[in-house]
């Protein structure tokens, strides 16, 4: 199971995950104290809360942002951010949520 990320969460059982952006949006929403001790650094920028923000920037519901964001970082793969094909793809399932003119501004 090379690859993959344990959670550095003690005692936690959680299977390993397969991108550091999934690992750490498990230890924000799971373990938000292990965060505020400072045990962790920073290993990758959050770019899924950036990219929550970007939404929230073209009018997206803050809850709606973060949860359109969180889902396309779980399932666009490891260079889903980096990617606007990918990325756009992703985008187009939140369709009822974000019209097309909205999403080619945010790509």
């Amino acid at each position: 199971m090379s690859g993959l990320l344990p959670c550095p969460v003690e005692g936690c059982d959680h299977p390993p995950f397969k991108t550091p952006q999934a690992r750490q949006s498990h230890i924000r929403n799971i373990h938000p104290e292990f965060l505020e001790g400072g045990n962790m650094a920073r290993e990758v920028p959050i770019v899924e809360d950036d990219f929550a923000t970007l939404l929230k920037e073209f009018k997206v519901r803050a809850d709606l942002a973060t949860n359109i964001a969180e889902n396309i970082s779980h399932t666009g793969g490891p260079r889903v951010f980096e990617d606007p094909e990918i990325l756009l793809r992703r985008l187009t399932m939140w369709s009822s949520d974000i019209p097309p003119a909205r999403r080619k501004n945010i790509i």
